[in-house]
């Protein structure tokens, strides 16, 4: 899309499902009243935080446009890469850590819930590696002073995005929905 400045602005089609529309807008008003809170705190600027609400456009009640940063990449991404170089399936394996801990939270048990859900965390570890989000890095950035400075912006955004859905339940966070920008 073409800017009246006259840059463009790259955006995405989004075929919107009521639910998570929903889900999703109250995440983005969040996310400003977040930005808010930490424009008035001193530690909070000191920190840089500050939450990312995305621009959405509503075209029609299920379609709409939203905005896209193409240096943006996902942890899919980083594990899609992973699987590629390894000649694996990514939907096998997200299937199969999804089934393996639907598994482990129906046990009633609190020790032997924890114990499964242990066991699917090494299951997943034998087909994803701990570091594969480091390797990824490493191929896309060159300068280690890069690395540092992500490292901590994610934490920081990880962070921030963490709390808002715990405190406000509002959204779904599985690792391969976060996205890298």
């Amino acid at each position: 899309m073409l800017g009246s400045d006259g840059r463009s602005y790259p955006f995405l089609v989004q075929f919107a499902v009521p639910h998570t529309t929903h889900t999703y807008e109250r995440v983005v008003q969040m996310h400003t009243i977040a930005n808010h809170i930490f424009a008035d705190c001193v530690a909070a600027k000191k920190a840089q935080l500050y939450a990312t609400a995305p621009v959405i456009v509503p075209i029609t009640p299920r379609m709409r446009l939203q905005a896209d940063v193409p240096s943006a990449c996902s942890l899919l991404s980083a594990l899609e890469a992973h699987c590629a170089t390894h000649e694996k399936d990514v939907d096998d394996i997200l299937l199969e850590n999804r089934l393996a801990l639907r598994d482990a939270n129906a046990i009633e048990g609190e020790e032997e819930r924890g114990e499964a859900l242990k066991k699917a965390w090494e299951r997943s570890l034998e087909f994803v590696p701990r570091d594969v989000l480091l390797r990824f890095l490493l191929s896309k950035l060159n300068d280690p002073q890069d690395i540092i400075a992500f490292r901590s912006k994610f934490a920081t955004q990880l962070g921030v995005s963490s709390l808002l859905h715990y405190v406000f339940s509002s959204q779904e966070q599985t690792p391969h929905r976060l996205n890298i920008d």
